[in-house]
């Protein structure tokens, strides 16, 4: 209950405050770059474009930040496009089973928001691409924990509340939802407030809980 108001209140402080959203995704953009700068000085990491093993099979979880910059950068595509692959991640979010089934945004092996991948698709790396070919289990690099002890933990830490659950928080990436009308991804935020990141601009507008919580 108390990660649900939270997140109440950090949509409520969004809707009042919307240039946040630039804040907060900012702030998960320089915590990828030093994710990014840990990764690069491992050794030995057999992971390489083009290399998608990891792609199939589950369904991505992210934070709200993450999922922001996913979703602002599924916007920058063309309007055909994104249609498609709103297409996808709808079929996606109706499976019971991930068995063997790609990421919706996975095209041609490659990520359609490399840059923006999340946490868990960011650090899934391995010293030996058989095992990932042939399916077996292996065991996480140990950099992987220690970029979690030394960097992404004192991280969220500096970050108050109530803000600090959009980082802790964790969603599906089948919750990305989808404006057919409009043509635009977006995310709802715990049914408070509708998000709507893109390139050039983001567009907010109240949700279910807005009456209650918010003054409109």
């Amino acid at each position: 209950m108390e990660k649900l108001e939270n997140l109440i209140l950090a949509a409520a402080g969004i809707y009042k405050q919307p240039e946040l959203v630039d804040e907060i995704i900012t702030l998960q953009e320089e915590l990828n770059q030093q994710i990014d700068k840990q990764i690069n000085q491992q050794k030995g990491l057999a992971c390489q474009k083009g290399c998608s093993y990891c792609c199939y099979g589950w369904n991505v979880q992210m934070t709200i930040p993450e999922m922001l910059m996913v979703i602002r950068d599924l916007n920058s595509f063309s309007p055909e496009k994104r249609i498609k692959i709103a297409d996808r991640i709808y079929e996606f979010s109706n499976l019971n089973d991930y068995d063997g089934v790609a990421c919706p945004l996975l095209e041609n092996s490659l990520c359609l928001v490399y840059k923006s991948r999340p946490f868990i698709c960011r650090t899934y790396s391995s010293y030996d691409v058989s095992l990932c070919e042939n399916r077996k289990e292996f065991v996480f690099p140990p950099f992987v924990e220690k970029i979690i002890k030394d960097i992404v933990l004192p991280f969220e830490e500096n970050i108050e509340e109530p803000f600090r659950t959009l980082f802790e928080t964790k969603v599906p990436i089948s919750n990305i939802k989808f404006d057919y009308h409009r043509g635009l991804f977006y995310l709802n935020l715990a049914n408070t407030i509708k998000i709507i990141p893109t390139p050039e601009k983001t567009e907010i507008s109240p949700l279910e809980f807005a009456k209650k919580y918010l003054q409109t």
